[in-house]
């Protein structure tokens, strides 16, 4: 949705107007189909549509309205709405388990003890070897200091998109990534909630992340 798209507002008795998603397969291309499911005779009217309009669960809708709600009342909205409907939320201790952790995603391996870099970075007229798989970095890289390698064995610093599940230090010695172990409990937004639900359940109190 582009700035007409998303600045339709929400209603639950004055929709009047639908959006669908529609791929356009000869061109790869993606477009939102607007049309109206009511007459809409008057001109310059406000049209509204259904945000939720598939959601049957009391609970689930609601909170997926809190985008439409005034900011200040989100997070007491959410509270009460929780509250009311799952009380046991708020006293239940969840189990300290890793399971919903690792499904999809093997247990990455790291050192237990930290291993200082020996690299000389403090040295200026040193020239650092970059593998990456960006083009963009592989475009703009151009600083006298930097030199791309497609060795990734010769490579002073690692910048890929591709998920490193191996941080020892007898694997990538000196070697600068971007990239920590276990990462995707921040990144995977479902694993973000869920540590700090259990962080709340074990300590609580609420644990916020701000990036």
């Amino acid at each position: 949705m582009d700035e007409l798209g998303s600045s339709i507002c929400h209603s639950d008795t004055n929709t009047n107007v639908c959006c669908t998603s529609f791929l356009f397969v000869p061109t790869q291309t993606m477009f939102t189909l607007l049309y109206p499911i009511v007459r809409i005779e008057q001109p310059y009217t406000e049209i509204f549509r259904n945000y939720v309009y598939e959601n049957t669960n009391t609970l689930d809708r609601n909170i997926k309205l809190l985008p439409w709600h005034r900011v200040h009342n989100r997070k007491t909205i959410l509270r009460s709405l929780t509250i009311q409907q799952c009380p046991d939320l708020f006293s239940k201790k969840l189990e300290i388990s890793t399971e919903i952790f690792e499904e999809g995603h093997k247990n990455d391996l790291y050192d237990k003890i930290l291993i200082k870099n020996k690299l000389n970075i403090f040295n200026k007229d040193y020239i650092w070897k970059v593998y990456t798989d960006y083009d963009l970095i592989k475009q703009y890289l151009t600083d006298q200091h930097y030199q791309l390698t497609d060795n990734i064995d010769q490579a002073d610093i690692i910048f890929v998109k591709e998920q490193i599940q191996d941080f020892r230090y007898e694997t990538l010695n000196n070697k600068l990534i971007n990239q920590f172990p276990f990462e995707n409990v921040l990144t995977n937004k479902e694993l973000l909630a869920l540590t700090a639900r259990r962080w709340k359940s074990i300590y609580g109190y609420a644990l916020f992340f701000i990036f």
